[in-house]
């Protein structure tokens, strides 16, 4: 018998639709606090969308967006964000000088998303078209969590984690986001304060045969709740 997931496509399965890609350039000025937004895109889509993309610094090695890299020794960081129509790319620069930065980003649709018109100009029909040639991502499992993170007590952070049951049998491929139902990202900045979630690095296994787990840390005063987007996909093989 051979596994339907081998296949490069199989209609029962779901997988990642890109919608529209954007390129683009700018300059990351040093030490700026928050993160200014570098550079703003607007989209056709008037809705919150995932996206997955990479940057580099002064032309060096591609790294994936929301990664963190050591430029001359200070971290480096291009984050992106998406609301109704845009498309928001920001830096931090921990650096005393500033430094080139090149990006491209891919919007993927999610689940909630309704019908809508692409705009020709930002994405082509031709490249929308599908080859049976290609390999594509298998979606196992999709959903979006409500989540609530409790205050701080005092200066010591509160952390909260949710468990993510996949059952898989392997360690799989995992895309996640936050939301506030007017932003979409993986980091929330409240008062002036950053909410950041990413895959539990703390744990042994972040990720597991069996969860996905996610921990986000609150650094405020404050209780804030959130959605946690995510995609949990099937192996390439």
């Amino acid at each position: 018998m051979i596994d339907p997931r081998n296949f490069y496509f199989n209609s029962n399965y779901l997988i990642d639709k890109v919608l529209e890609i954007f390129t683009g350039s700018f300059t990351s000025a040093s030490r700026i606090s928050p993160a200014p937004v570098n550079d703003t895109k607007n989209t056709s889509i008037n809705d919150l969308l995932y996206y997955v993309g990479t940057y580099t610094v002064d032309g060096g090695e591609p790294q994936d967006i929301g990664s963190e890299v050591l430029v001359n020794g200070f971290v480096f960081q291009v984050l992106a964000s998406t609301q109704a129509g845009t498309l928001q790319i920001y830096s931090n620069n921990a650096d005393t000088i500033s430094h080139e930065v090149t990006y491209k980003i891919a919007l993927i649709s999610k689940p909630s998303n309704t019908l809508f018109t692409l705009n020709e100009s930002t994405q082509p029909i031709n490249d929308l078209y599908f080859s049976s040639s290609l390999n594509y991502q298998k979606i196992a499992l999709e959903d979006v969590e409500s989540v609530s993170v409790a205050p701080a007590v005092g200066a010591t952070p509160t952390d909260t984690l949710v468990t993510i049951p996949h059952d898989l049998g392997y360690i799989p491929c995992v895309r996640a986001f936050v939301d506030d139902t007017t932003t979409l990202t993986d980091v929330l900045v409240r008062n002036g304060v950053a909410l950041v979630f990413n895959i539990d690095t703390e744990m042994t296994n972040s990720v597991d045969e069996s969860n996905v787990y996610f921990r986000f840390t609150n650094l405020d005063t404050n209780t804030y709740s959130f959605n946690l987007n995510y995609r949990i996909y099937y192996d390439a093989n």
